[in-house]
């Protein structure tokens, strides 16, 4: 093994490694460097000498696995090389590895294809080789590995589409593919991982529409579609989704309204729509969202009123819907959110009297409400925000004076109350 890899800075972790004898032999002294073998650091055998696990993460390797004798391990069931200099390609002959259920290549320098063969390993259930630089397609031969729980290809450099045998794969848990070069739609036959909890398929290049088989994900609790080049609606399915607590369709090509089924993703924390083409207003049933903490519906072109109960669970710390069409006032639950740590609904339309709108938050740091229609005065309820760094209200019809309270906000480093009808001297407590 010492010859495929080596250690460049500390001789001490291999001291003694060389390719272990072939297992056929059954003499004496096969038998004894067998045992032998079994004290070296990152090595684990069983009760018959048998080497059953290779970890060596983090061990600063250095070298490739073209020479490495996979068929030394008829018994391996483990074998983790992460974090460390591998570089070259994934050898055909790891299909030899025929007991594997761990293989852990991720965080290396691995180029080439994932190799056909790797759907030889049918024991294999977690398969990790994100964070190289592996290239081609997604070898159909995965769709073999049924006892597969994990699956994390993700930040290669993998092209080509998802292959429709991936719907085969019936123990998976977890499918990371997300930073590829991904291509073509998302296959319908992903809606028979029905043991599916987290889906990231972000940052690629992936077309056509989210099927509507999506919602028979009846164990999912993450999906991650973001920046890509999705389109057409959004699947009413997707409110089957009862486990569901992060939402991420942000940077595609979405249009359409906002199903109202997504009021009934009782489990979601985080709905994140942004930059999209979606139109129509909210639906009033996002206020039934108790667990919601963060909303992001920015750069769309939605219209109407922002929900009413949006913060009615008590729960929302971020909300950005700005550079959308919303008119009317801000809903009572958002006013009295006492979680709020950042709010940003500039560039809209919105009204009302900026004094009753919103009371004192304890954790709030942000708050945009630029280029609106807010009329009425500032309240000095702000300088009551301890923790506010940032408040624009530029580019509104607030008038009257400035309130000293202002002053009282000492964490306050961005203040803009530009192109409003404010009148008189700016208070000597704001320090300008």
């Amino acid at each position: 093994m010492e010859n495929s890899l080596h250690n460049p800075t500390n001789h001490s972790l291999l001291p003694s490694w060389n390719l272990l004898p072939s297992y056929n032999s059954t003499s004496p002294s096969t038998n004894s460097s067998r045992r032998s073998c079994c004290k070296w650091i990152g090595i684990v055998c069983n009760v018959f000498g048998s080497v059953t696990e290779i970890n060596l993460t983090s061990s600063n390797l250095k070298g490739t696995l073209q020479y490495f004798n996979f068929s030394s391990f008829p018994n391996l069931l483990a074998f983790v090389l992460t974090n460390n200099s591998l570089y070259g390609s994934i050898p055909p002959q790891i299909s030899n590895l025929s007991t594997l259920t761990n293989l852990n290549l991720g965080w290396n320098q691995l180029s080439g294809n994932i190799p056909f063969e790797i759907g030889m390993l049918v024991s294999l259930e977690v398969f990790w080789v994100h964070n190289n630089s592996l290239s081609g397609a997604i070898p159909v031969s995965i769709g073999n590995l049924s006892s597969l729980t994990f699956l994390a290809l993700e930040e290669n450099q993998i092209f080509g589409t998802i292959p429709k045998e991936v719907g085969q794969l019936s123990s998976l848990n977890q499918l990371y593919l997300f930073e590829n070069h991904l291509s073509g739609s998302i296959p319908s036959a992903i809606g028979n991982l029905s043991k599916l909890s987290y889906l990231d398929l972000s940052t690629n290049n992936i077309t056509g529409s989210i099927p509507k088989e999506v919602g028979q994900l009846s164990s999912l609790m993450l999906l991650h579609l973001y920046e890509n080049h999705l389109s057409g609606s959004i699947p009413s399915s997707i409110g089957n989704l009862s486990k569901l607590s992060v939402l991420d369709l942000d940077d595609n090509n979405f249009i359409g309204s906002i199903p109202k089924e997504v009021g009934q993703l009782s489990s979601l924390m985080v709905l994140f729509l942004f930059t999209n083409h979606l139109n129509g207003s909210i639906p009033t049933s996002t206020g039934n969202l108790s667990n919601l903490e963060n909303l992001g519906i920015s750069d769309n072109s939605l219209t109407g009123n922002l929900p009413e109960n949006i913060c009615l669970g008590g729960k929302l710390k971020r909300i950005s819907a700005y550079n959308n069409h919303f008119t009317g006032s801000i809903p009572k639950s958002l006013r009295y959110c006492n979680t709020l740590v950042r709010v940003n609904l500039k560039d809209n339309l919105l009204t009302g009297n900026i004094s009753e709108e919103f009371g004192v938050y304890s954790n709030l740091y942000f708050m945009d409400l630029s280029n609106n229609k807010f009329g009425g005065e500032l309240s000095g309820n702000w300088g009551k925000c301890p923790k506010l760094m940032t408040l624009n209200f530029s580019n509104n019809k607030i008038s009257g004076t400035l309130s000293p309270e202002l002053g009282k906000a000492i964490q306050l480093h961005t203040l803009d109350l530009s192109s409003n009808l404010l009148v008189g001297k700016i208070p000597e407590a704001l320090g300008i």
